[in-house]
């Protein structure tokens, strides 16, 4: 039995690693009970904002954009009778705060007009992120696309409501 065990890590890896997604492992983590790697990955994030009047500074936004960030997760290997039962990405966490570049339009103008643009920082809880996960047949990681809602605070500011993405597994 203990073949087939390391026989299915060693596949589990392949599946990790084998993809186009390029994933670390950066740390590890050793217990009385068991030894647990930190995994990262490359991401972009996408704002939606669209669905929400959403103001910078009470103007209206173009576009919101910020560089690429890295994740970090560990992987949960669970065991069955014959083998390995599941395989899933969990903890996924990234920076507190980003940097976003914030496009608007000058006070009351809109449409072919040059935007202004301003720096700010977007805090980040991401005890409030939400992973669906899903099964694809290659790959354990997480979607290289995080979605950020965007909401305006009571005093105005931009705040993040909501973190989606997709973690993928072995379920």
């Amino acid at each position: 039995m203990k073949n087939n065990l390391t026989e299915d890590i060693k596949r589990i890896h392949t599946l990790t690693y084998g993809s186009d997604k390029k994933i670390k492992i950066v740390e590890s983590i050793e217990s009385e009970t068991k030894k647990q790697r930190i995994y990262e990955q490359d991401c972009e994030f996408e704002f939606d904002f669209f669905h929400s009047d959403l103001k910078y500074k009470g103007k209206d936004i173009d576009k919101l954009t910020c560089g690429g960030h890295t994740l970090k997760f560990m992987i949960d290997i669970s065991y069955s009778g014959d083998g390995i039962g599941s395989v899933y990405p969990y903890g996924i966490k990234g920076y507190e705060a980003i940097e976003v570049e914030v496009s608007f339009f000058p006070e009351g103008l809109e449409g072919d007009v040059d935007v202004e643009e301003e720096f700010f920082d977007l805090e980040l809880d991401w005890s409030k992120a939400n992973f669906e996960t899903e099964s694809p047949q290659s790959f354990i990681g997480i979607s290289n696309k995080v979605e950020i809602e965007l909401v305006n605070d009571s005093e105005g500011n931009i705040i993040a409501k909501q973190i989606n993405g997709v973690a993928y597994g072995v379920l």
